[in-house]
């Protein structure tokens, strides 16, 4: 199974862009902090702007920061920003109609899974951004 890492990928480049302060960070520089390709990078950073939650230049001394305050950020914000599906999702099957189970597993599922993602988005949102920067020493 293929797992998402868009989410915490997306909270080390804004915990990295809140670290900088106001100086814009080069797609290169946040790749090599989280050690993955600059086009994924550069994707998530998109999806971030789109959201209002990072700003960018171009040019030499172009790059990315944060739009807003990390205490104006909480992780629901991030998640919504790059999260295309629920990390909980019942995969889609055939249905074996004779099996009481296997008619009714999918929709039994989904409202467990359903009520676990509420529950998390509800967590998500009392953590701000800064919660996480904190947890940082300084160098």
């Amino acid at each position: 199974m293929r797992r998402n890492v868009s989410f915490p990928t997306a909270i080390h480049i804004l915990t990295l862009l809140g670290y900088m302060g106001r100086e814009y960070v080069s797609s290169a520089f946040i790749a090599q902090s989280v050690q993955t390709n600059p086009a994924l990078v550069r994707r998530l950073l998109s999806k971030l702007v789109n959201e209002g939650l990072v700003e960018t230049a171009h040019g030499k001394d172009g790059g990315a920061r944060l739009s807003r305050t990390a205490a104006s950020i909480n992780l629901k914000d991030i998640y919504d920003a790059v999260q295309e599906q629920a990390i909980l999702s019942v995969p889609v099957r055939d249905v074996y109609a004779p099996c009481p189970v296997s008619s009714n597993i999918k929709e039994v599922l989904q409202q467990i899974f359903d009520a676990e993602e509420a529950a998390l988005r509800e967590r998500l949102n009392q953590i701000k951004l800064s919660s996480v920067l904190e947890q940082i020493p300084a160098s």
